[in-house]
């Protein structure tokens, strides 16, 4: 049976589950561990990205379903990085999480509807922030 876009319930639930994360992380440890566990644990492909220019380039390309950003990056910052993608048009409408070992001044945050994941952070907490984010529900562990 096909639902009213002409696909089926299958394919359109695969489709729903196939999304796009773009880690933006300069530590290679932890993305590397942030890349495994989302991969293990859910259907989501996962691109790294060691600097801001990086996934600059990338999203001329392709649009993430959600970005998590590392607050602290080589000649930038994740906050800043954050207003330039979501500066474009394309990218407006994509979440994003904050991850930091640093404190991050709450109001930031807020004004931009970001999540925060404190580092070092567990299993659990990156999956849950992860499936909030892509529901739509900011949250601040």
């Amino acid at each position: 049976m096909l639902n009213n876009v002409g696909v089926s319930p299958e394919e359109d639930q695969s489709k729903q589950d196939h999304k796009t994360i773009f880690v933006v992380e300069d530590n290679e440890h932890v993305s590397t561990l942030i890349a495994y566990v989302l991969r293990l644990e859910t259907s989501y492909e996962v691109q790294l990205f060691p600097d801001a220019q990086d996934v600059l380039e990338a999203v001329k390309t392709r649009v993430p379903d959600l970005f998590l950003l590392d607050y602290m990056l080589p000649r930038t910052n994740g906050l800043d990085l954050y207003d330039e993608l979501h500066a474009m048009e394309s990218l407006k409408h994509v979440p994003a999480i904050m991850i930091s070992a640093y404190w991050i001044p709450r109001q930031e945050l807020e004004k931009r509807g970001l999540a925060f994941l404190s580092k070092p952070f567990k299993r659990l907490e990156l999956l849950q922030a992860v499936e909030r984010a892509l529901e739509g529900t900011v949250v601040e562990k």
